[in-house]
């Protein structure tokens, strides 16, 4: 297993070079480039306003960004998205099923599984490597190869069966810090935070015994939190 996360992957990415590959892969999408379904110009003019014209204030300071993604603006997410998207098309696709099983990201954080039994696996994951750093502007850290890692909130792990097994992580400072019981909220947000909590553990714990340890590890968390055992045991 191994994962990847990108170093400032917003304000690392080069505005006019991702317009660019934006604008190629929207012509790219294009049936008929005769008759244009999707407003491909609209679209890269409008993100490069966006782009360049991000303006913040902190304290008494006001401030232009100059290049990167427009930290805050609603865009964002979907432009890094996709601009690294654009790239991970031209070269995951070359490794899938070979040397890399199993490649996935979440916008700065790559989770995948390879298999290395031999020189040419082992050449294939630093080509594979070579292209991920390939990207004008974008560094990344990528993990060393395990039979566990740490991927959002989760922890994945090869077991002794040779399946992938999964818990919670929580970082050691996580102080749960969910809603107090004297917030002015209604009753039923309660019961929404239990069923909320409840069916994440059930669907992202993939041990039985795990579950019902953090199920119990939650109901202390609350407790501590200031919520009566009466209320939450029904």
């Amino acid at each position: 297993l191994f994962t990847a996360d990108a170093t400032s992957m917003y304000t690392n990415l080069h505005v006019n070079y991702c317009c660019q590959l934006l604008d190629t892969w929207l012509r790219d999408l294009e049936p008929n480039p005769d008759e244009p379904t999707i407003p491909r110009e609209a679209i890269i003019s409008g993100l490069k306003i966006i782009m360049k014209n991000n303006i913040m204030k902190f304290g008494d300071c006001i401030i232009l960004q100059k290049d990167g993604t427009a930290m805050g603006t609603p865009p964002a997410p979907s432009y890094a998205q996709a601009a690294f998207g654009v790239h991970e098309i031209d070269f995951v696709g070359h490794f899938i099923g070979n040397t890399i099983k199993h490649y996935r990201r979440y916008i700065d954080d790559v989770f995948g599984i390879v298999t290395i039994a031999n020189p040419y696996d082992r050449h294939c994951w630093q080509s594979f490597l070579d292209q991920l750093q390939s990207f004008p502007g974008l560094e990344w850290t990528v993990s060393p190869l395990s039979n566990k890692v740490d991927f959002l909130d989760l922890t994945l792990s090869i077991g002794d069966d040779h399946r992938i097994h999964t818990t919670l992580y929580e970082k050691q400072l996580n102080l749960h810090l969910c809603l107090p019981p004297h917030s002015a909220h209604p009753p039923g947000v309660l019961m929404g935070l239990v069923h909320g909590n409840v069916s994440r553990i059930y669907k992202l714990c993939s041990n039985p015994k795990d579950r019902q340890a953090k199920t119990k590890e939650m109901f202390h968390h609350l407790l501590a939190r200031g919520y009566k055992a009466p209320q939450l045991q029904p």
